[in-house]
């Protein structure tokens, strides 16, 4: 390279002169700033593309926390546990015994007639006003409590007692020879049915659990009386809150009147369990 050369060559030209420029050392050095400069360029791009998204999906989600958008719930009733149809039912317990009733004393008064005074007998003269204070009128002398009732209001079947009139019977049995069926059910597998499809129709998933989530099953225990009636609703089991069990204790109560359940062929009070699962999707 002559020396007007040299004052206006590039560092690589008199660097390689002289040398093999198209074995590929040459051609690196010469594009190396353009590829230095290339790849800058796009980890720039990069970073501004990063930092786009990145604050897109942070307005996206405060969006979404200001306008919630509703979930979709589907609620999914298990099936109604039915008692084993080859168990024998227990036996009934044996009937209280009969509650004694205290009744008044009683002064024995016959009614009057004409005879002679020689001829009245002393005990059949008629009492005096002293005698028959808080007492009542009977054939018969009667020793009892003053704060009692009156005899004569209920007849005896002995003839020398008063009974208490029955009570209503109000024991809830577990299991029976004919359990109680959902209204318009021809069995207890159509009555199993008919309940899940009241259930599912009318239950709404509670708005509070549904914006947090909240899922599970809530078993619902009731009563269902010898007259068909829905009676003593309430969950039993852990609580789930967001007012999944006020929901599925809602519906039960909202029920039409059940056929009752029977035991000797007499309708009895007859306690039933449903357990229900809410499942978000």
């Amino acid at each position: 390279m002559n020396p007007k050369e040299l004052l206006t060559a590039d560092f690589l030209d008199i660097l390689f002169e002289g040398r093999n420029k198209a074995y590929g050392a040459y051609d690196l050095r010469v594009t190396y700033p353009k590829r230095v400069r290339n790849a800058l360029i796009g980890m720039i791009i990069f970073i501004i593309l990063s930092l786009l998204l990145y604050g897109f999906e942070l307005y996206m989600q405060k969006q979404e926390s200001l306008n919630p958008k509703p979930k979709i719930a589907d609620v999914k009733l298990t099936e109604v546990k039915l008692p084993n149809k080859n168990e024998p039912p227990p036996p009934p317990p044996p009937p209280p015994p009969p509650q004694e009733i205290k009744f008044k004393s009683a002064v024995k008064f016959t009614p009057p007639k004409v005879v002679k005074d020689q001829d009245v007998k002393p005990e059949e003269l008629p009492p005096d006003i002293s005698q028959i204070q808080n007492k009542v009128i009977s054939t018969r002398n009667i020793k009892g409590d003053p704060n009692g009732i009156d005899p004569n209001l209920v007849q005896s079947s002995s003839g020398t007692g008063v009974t208490a009139a029955p009570k209503e019977d109000n024991r809830v049995f577990q299991f029976v020879e004919q359990m109680p069926r959902f209204p318009g059910s021809i069995n207890d597998d159509d009555s199993q049915q008919k309940i899940l499809e009241y259930l599912k129709s009318h239950i709404q998933y509670p708005p509070v659990a549904r914006d947090n989530g909240i899922q599970g099953t809530v078993t619902v225990m009731f009563v269902v009386w010898s007259d068909g009636t829905i009676r003593d609703v309430h969950t039993v089991g852990p609580h789930l809150g967001g007012g999944l069990e006020e929901e599925a204790i809602r519906v039960v109560k909202s029920m039409p009147r059940w056929i009752p359940g029977r035991q000797n062929g007499r309708a009895v009070n007859v306690q039933f369990t449903i357990p229900v699962r809410f499942v978000l999707q």
